[in-house]
């Protein structure tokens, strides 16, 4: 996936463009997370635009749950080896805003390094 500031491609394929309205409008959808696992249900197809923390926490988001389940034990300083369907690593040291687009499915699986609430601002692209 390639992104800039106004649209996402997926290998050659324009997936969302701002100019265009990029689908829908924007949507946000706020949860806690600990230490632990956890899903979101989005409607279908998205792109996350934002992701905003309160607090410092290293959060990753997955296509499914084998994936997460199988990328668990990797630690923060371990680079991620492919094949689990990770789409987003955050490891934010601070509270604050990551732009950060990127495309997923519903349910959005996730896991969490300690305790947090996370903001995601997203639109349904199909």
């Amino acid at each position: 996936m390639i992104a800039d500031a106004t649209r996402l491609y997926l290998g050659d394929t324009l997936v969302y463009d701002a100019a265009q309205g990029g689908g829908g409008t924007d949507e946000t959808l706020t949860f806690d997370v600990a230490n632990g696992l956890g899903q979101q249900a989005l409607a279908g197809t998205f792109v996350i635009k934002r992701v905003h923390v309160d607090a410092p926490v290293r959060i990753r988001f997955y296509l499914d749950q084998a994936g997460r389940t199988a990328d668990l034990p990797r630690s923060i300083y371990t680079p991620y080896p492919g094949g689990c369907g990770l789409i987003y690593e955050l490891n934010a040291t601070a509270p604050g805003d990551h732009l950060v687009p990127f495309i997923g499915s519903t349910p959005l699986f996730w896991t969490a390094d300690s305790v947090a609430t996370i903001t995601l601002t997203w639109r349904s692209i199909a």
